[in-house]
């Protein structure tokens, strides 16, 4: 065992409980690698993305034939599904059916625990840091068998096993049960966000006489307002030279539309791509984003986010992105980067990319865009006032995200705890803990 392995061993085999003994994981159970063509069987299917991290649960229902490509293997019910690649993850899912699992999915069937024991184990913090410590490959980190089935496994007596089990089946419920409703919370907020935004960038925020836009999505808007195509609006819509330069540790940062944060930021961390000064002059020849233009995402998954450049650094954005710079003397840039990010004009990108495969705008398109105009002084006085309501919405789905994670972080301690035997499950009430979290 490596140095890894070596002290995870030591981490969570100190101070077990009388009677409890420690083996070998791949001596407590068996890894089963049955493999089975996919599309034959007709078993539902699960890959690591059907598997909620931290949980288990199973995102989505998951019914009829294989889909994927390949070989699969195949589980039972009670088996228990661990996911090797990305380990820190921790996708780990007990199975209650028989069905087909992803190759990156490790197939784990008990013999000396119960299977809702092992479960919770595997999803210990302690063993998934050890895990992910084994891991190889940068972008596709994974953690082998080898090393996984020589990490140290606790074994309670079965009765204790079942024990932990019940105890921890009871009281992770009602964390989860606790954590959905922020979560739900959190949606809500967002819902109210993309609300307020869409009524005032079509309704104002003012009491106004309305006529019809003359643009389905858009519906009816104040009568002082006009419609016009975003290209007549704009100075120029324009993106680099469609090429994907080589990364450098030292440059000008390049972003994707990955880049553009759903805090409705564009990303300038530590952790985003850079490029030569040269290659960053030979693609910017046609344009390069400056303070106030809008950066617009044209592509794939992520068509439709809008973002205001709000600083004079140098950077670049790939081709999934456009820049759009617009005529200041008639628009204002915090208003429509709050216009093209709405729903609303998503409408029309998805209208103007049906029928291709993956979605991706042009620039004639995005030109084409019908957008409603308020008076120059009434856009300004409306991004003004979205920034006021935006942030404070934000701010609170920010502090309700902190008690995610405080309560997330509950239940791995919980969990950690019981199945090393650091509480007793019988007499142990953690309901005080939880309403710390609410």
């Amino acid at each position: 065992m490596n140095e890894v392995g070596h002290n995870a061993f030591v981490s969570w085999t100190r101070g077990i409980p009388d009677g409890w003994t420690v083996k070998r994981l791949k001596y407590a159970v068996r890894l089963i690698s049955e493999k089975i063509e996919q599309g034959t069987s007709g078993l539902p299917y699960i890959g690591l993305e059907h598997v909620e991290s931290g949980t288990g649960r199973l995102i989505e229902a998951v019914e009829g034939e294989a889909t994927a490509d390949g070989l699969s293997t195949r589980f039972r019910p009670d088996d228990v599904l661990f996911g090797k690649l990305r380990p820190y993850l921790a996708k780990v899912h007990r199975a209650r059916q028989h069905g087909l699992c992803s190759g990156e999915l490790l197939v784990l069937r008990p013999i000396l625990l119960d299977s809702r024991y092992l479960n919770y184990f595997l999803l210990m913090n302690e063993f998934i840091g050890a895990v992910d410590g084994s891991t190889y490959g940068s972008k596709m980190p994974r953690a082998n068998w080898e090393f996984i089935g020589n990490l140290p496994a606790l074994v309670p007596s079965l009765d204790e096993q079942r024990a932990i089990a019940d105890f921890l089946d009871r009281e992770t419920v009602k964390i989860d049960n606790l954590l959905r409703q922020k979560q739900e919370f959190v949606r809500l907020i967002e819902e109210t966000r993309r609300s307020v935004v869409a009524r005032a960038v079509t309704r104002g925020i003012r009491g106004a006489h309305l006529k019809p836009s003359g643009v389905k999505w858009f519906g009816d808007i104040p009568q002082h307002w006009s419609t016009n195509r975003l290209g007549r609006l704009a100075e120029d819509i324009n993106d680099v030279n469609h090429e994907m330069p080589e990364a450098v540790a030292d440059g000008v940062p390049f972003l994707s539309a990955k880049d553009l944060k759903d805090d409705g930021s564009l990303n300038f961390t530590e952790e985003i791509k850079l490029i030569s000064r040269s290659d960053f002059l030979r693609l910017s020849a046609k344009i390069r984003p400056r303070r106030d233009d809008i950066v617009y995402s044209r592509y794939g998954a992520c068509l439709g986010k809008a973002r205001l450049v709000e600083n004079d650094r140098e950077f670049l954005v790939s081709y999934s992105c456009v820049i759009v710079r617009l005529r200041q003397d008639v628009a204002d840039p915090r208003f429509f980067s709050y216009l093209l990010d709405s729903d609303l004009v998503l409408t029309e990108a998805r209208l103007r990319t049906q029928g291709i495969a993956v979605p991706d705008l042009g620039n004639k398109m995005i030109a084409k865009f019908a957008v409603p105009v308020p008076p120059l002084s009434e856009q300004r006085e409306i991004g003004a006032w979205l920034d006021e309501k935006v942030s404070a919405l934000r701010q609170l789905a920010d502090t309700i995200a902190l008690g995610i994670k405080k309560v997330r972080e509950l239940r791995a301690s919980l969990i950690s705890a019981a199945v090393t035997g650091q509480i007793d499950v019988r007499n142990y009430r953690p309901q005080e803990a939880v309403e710390l979290c609410q």
